[in-house]
């Protein structure tokens, strides 16, 4: 004959809710903070770069409005010349996306973040072979009006 136990038996008080329910309940809140975050992180890109001074060329100077398309998976920014401010490996470029190959004026080399989301507007450039010096100077104040500015 079977033994019987003399102790009362043990629930576990997950044993009521289906597993899946927990899990799916904890991994749908992971999703949905994950995606708030990424939402977040979104929301943070820059969505005007302004160049005030007199750089080399006119054509680089004014306003650069964040981009729909993206180059090299980063965002971009245009100003009304065309001129492009975009990302290509860990560094940052202004110049002209439209011609094939991509014509470069300025490249960011010093106090530059590598492989970051957006250019530093601590960032300073060097003219290469389509660019003129001065060199342009990002901003994310808008232009002020006075002399030397748009």
């Amino acid at each position: 004959s079977p033994r019987r136990s003399t102790y009362p038996k043990r629930l576990d008080p997950l044993a009521r809710l289906p597993h899946r329910t927990v899990l799916g309940l904890l991994a749908r809140r992971g999703v949905m903070l994950r995606f708030a975050w990424l939402l977040a992180g979104a929301s943070a890109v820059t969505q005007t770069f302004y160049v005030c001074n007199d750089a080399g060329d006119l054509d680089f100077r004014g306003s650069y409005d964040l981009d729909e398309d993206t180059h090299a998976n980063k965002p971009t920014w245009t100003n009304a010349q065309g001129k492009t401010i975009f990302a290509h490996g860990p560094f940052w470029y202004i110049g002209d996306l439209s011609p094939h190959p991509v014509e470069t004026g300025y490249r960011g080399v010093v106090d530059c973040p590598r492989n970051a989301d957006e250019p530093g507007t601590d960032c300073v450039y060097t003219a290469s072979k389509h660019g003129r010096e001065p060199v342009p100077v990002l901003s994310t104040a808008p232009c002020g009006g006075g002399a030397g500015e748009l």
